[in-house]
């Protein structure tokens, strides 16, 4: 088992493979500036409309406030925000 996971997905409502991938390149650079790995969590983080016209700033701040609701959760946490949703389990 991982003592952390993390996904990132992009359905085929954002459009072609090409928009998809860009969203999904968007999530994990922000992703990286921002995560906090706990130990024993698997995270899946599903892009949603309007991620391809947000910049990375956007999208590290709405990480942000969707990483402070999920924290203040307990067991398992799900957060919709602007252009992301989040579903995880906690350890």
């Amino acid at each position: 088992s991982w003592a952390f996971g993390v996904a990132f997905v992009a359905g085929r409502r954002l459009g072609g493979a090409v928009r998809r991938n860009r969203a999904r390149r968007l999530l994990r650079e922000a992703w990286q500036r921002v995560a906090r790995p706990v130990e024993g969590t698997h995270v899946v983080i599903v892009a949603r409309e309007g991620i391809l016209e947000a910049r990375t700033h956007e999208v590290e701040q709405e990480l942000r406030r969707l990483g402070r609701t999920i924290h203040r959760r307990t067991r398992r946490g799900r957060s919709d925000g602007r252009w992301i949703r989040w579903f995880g389990n906690g350890s």
